[in-house]
């Protein structure tokens, strides 16, 4: 069974079922799954059950539908049950995936359907939508004289793809009405409310193909695309489409679109040239829209849809890479809410599957954007090492103004460093990084606010793109900003990133301490500083001796505090260090400053401090001397 939709249930509601969905032309048929036979399972099932509930019983109708049609089917049940609207858990509990309630509203039909199935042309794979003939079948009955062949016609466009001919019969019998000779025209499915459209095809397009959609077809030359010349395509805005054998037929405007992007835009090449990490980058400054693909292996492959330079979707042929897989993994649900989730999205439309579950409470509205990024994230991961093994990449660029897009976005920026963290260990990142004496230095220092947005940095990466000035060597900066391994691994891949996405550049030489402004100048004190006080003893971050007087000591803290307050610093030092808050250096230096201070000023906690010290190379020279004598 290969129809887009069935109907099964109380007949008089399954017959408004069927005259709305074929109104928005949908390939329909009925079917009642508890007919003597009718209860074995079907060889191929079909994309949606419409089911009309009446006086029976619900459940026992569902139970009967899986029974015939299996689980993955998507169910609508259209009727009442109760006196209210049920609830999203009392739809999930009798295993639909839809609920259309009495009165039927046929934009929420057409919403469901749009959702499960797609848009009507497409549903039945290239078919002609059953919609076309309705409109045409009810304007020619409206004219007086009409030869009775007119619903046989209707009857056979459903059932063949005829189309030239009956379109020619169709306009002969309205030419005879009219009382003027047929005109070549080809009828349109777009209906107006009470008129039917007849648009004269361009010469250019006379005898192409056969017409998939009636309903689509509009006399238009094609659109000229535009090529992405920095991926190797081709650079032709004059496309005409050539003539076929069977030259006999007509083709829609929106298969002509396809056909002269694929012929004319299609682009491909080895990720060994190009890598999938480069092509994030490329698409995203491009501003693509149309989708990547990615290829091993006949049966490893991801596919990536674009638009306006970022992601919507993403798709792998690897079952553990699936939407809520993903989320569950990065613990934004649950196991109960994955049961849930699996009976309400289909993880073929990711970017749909978010926004259900959002709808149904699972996930935050504010964690759409992250769930779509996170889905693409973990499907790309694989493929930055693709090239080594003989990995392909392919571009096909769509047109614009596809329908059933949710107006979800996956940051291409967020992608990258994403999959870099995720598939390249520590070592594979500093070898493509680089010698680690170089100095990374951001090419836009101002930019500082609008990186941090592009890339979803958190708290601490940010931290790090103030230190990327070029005074600095990659390996100091490991050093200094890194307390654990995970750290310098993400460090390396946001520097990568900002290399490959031209931000960043790896200077080999360093610059004369002269040239350093006064910002640099505090933060090298602010950390050098700091790190005395964490890592030797407070006698000698204080710079005293430890027989320091507590005069000493209080001096000592004075004039370090001077010098690191907000009056002798420069302005933008402060401020830099006052957007990090509570996490601020500085904030962190004074602190431990005060600490010293209290520790080395009380009697008590001064001796026991001193006891934990290793002796001083001056007390350790007196000791020896000591023993000597």
């Amino acid at each position: 069974m290969g129809d887009s939709l069935v109907i099964v249930g109380d007949p008089e509601r399954a017959a408004e079922l069927e005259r709305r969905a074929r109104s928005l032309g949908y390939d329909v048929s009925r079917d009642d799954p508890g007919e003597s036979g009718a209860s074995r399972a079907v060889a191929h099932a079909p994309a949606v059950i419409l089911a009309a509930l009446g006086a029976g019983d619900a459940r026992a109708l569902m139970i009967a539908l899986r029974e015939r049609y299996g689980a993955d089917v998507p169910v609508v049940l259209y009727g009442r049950i109760g006196s209210a609207r049920p609830e999203l858990a009392d739809i999930l509990e009798l295993g639909a995936d839809r609920f259309l309630h009495v009165p039927l509203e046929p934009a929420e039909l057409e919403s469901a359907l749009l959702e499960l199935v797609g848009p009507a042309g497409r549903a039945r794979g290239g078919g002609a939508p059953a919609r076309q003939l309705d409109g045409v079948d009810d304007e020619l009955l409206d004219l007086e004289g009409v030869r009775e062949p007119t619903r046989p016609i209707r009857d056979a466009l459903v059932e063949a793809d005829v189309a030239d001919e009956i379109a020619a019969a169709v306009m002969e019998d309205v030419a005879e009405v009219l009382g003027e000779a047929a005109p070549d025209v080809v009828m349109t499915a777009r209906l107006a409310d009470e008129r039917v459209d007849e648009v004269e095809l361009p010469e250019a397009l006379d005898g192409l193909d056969e017409l998939d959609e009636l309903d689509e077809l509009v006399a238009r030359e094609p659109t000229p695309i535009q090529s992405f010349v920095s991926l190797g395509g081709p650079a032709r805005a004059d496309f005409v489409p050539t003539q076929r054998a069977d030259a006999g037929r007509r083709v829609d405007a929106a298969e002509l679109d396809a056909r002269a992007l694929e012929a004319d835009a299609r682009s491909s090449g080895s990720l060994e040239l190009l890598s999938a990490a480069e092509l994030l980058v490329e698409l995203g400054e491009e501003r693509f829209t149309g989708r990547l693909e990615l290829v091993l292996t006949p049966d490893r492959w991801r596919t990536l849809w674009w638009r306006d330079g970022a992601v919507t979707r993403a798709r792998s042929s690897d079952p553990h890479d699936g939407l809520l897989d993903t989320l569950a993994r990065a613990g934004l649900l649950g196991a109960a809410d994955v049961l849930v989730g699996a009976r309400l999205i289909d993880d073929a439309r990711p970017e749909l599957g978010v926004e259900l579950l959002a709808q149904a409470s699972l996930l935050k509205r504010s964690e759409r954007g992250r769930a779509l990024e996170l889905h693409a994230i973990r499907c790309l991961a694989p493929t930055l090492s693709w090239g080594d093994d003989g990995g392909r990449w392919t571009l096909v660029p769509e047109a614009l103004g596809k329908r059933g897009d949710v107006g979800l976005r996956a940051r291409p920026d967020v992608v990258l460093l994403g999959a870099l963290q995720t598939s390249w260990p520590t070592e594979q990142l500093r070898e493509r990084v680089g010698d680690g004496a170089q100095r990374p230095a951001l090419r836009e220092p101002v930019a500082l606010e609008e990186l941090r947005a592009r890339f979803g940095l958190s708290a601490g990466e940010r931290a790090w793109l103030e230190r990327l000035d070029g005074l600095t060597t990659l390996d100091e900066l490991v050093e200094r900003v890194t307390r654990r391994e995970h750290e310098e691994h993400r460090l390396l891949a946001l520097v990568y990133a900002l290399t490959l996405a031209g931000h960043l550049e790896l200077r080999g030489d360093a610059r004369e301490p002269a040239a350093r402004g006064g910002v640099a100048i505090d933060r090298a004190r602010v950390e050098e500083r700091l790190r005395l006080l964490q890592t030797e003893d407070y006698f000698t971050a204080l710079g005293l001796e430890r027989g320091a007087s507590r005069l000493e000591v209080l001096l000592a803290h004075a004039e370090l505090l001077e010098t690191f307050s907000d009056e002798r610093l420069e302005p933008e030092t402060v401020a830099r260090y006052a957007a990090r808050g509570d996490a601020s250096e500085l904030l962190a230096l004074r602190a431990a400053l005060d600490t010293a201070r209290d520790v080395l000023l009380d009697d008590v906690m001064r001796a026991v401090y001193r006891a934990h010290l290793p002796p001083s190379p001056d007390e350790a020279a007196r000791a020896r001397e000591g023993e000597d004598e």
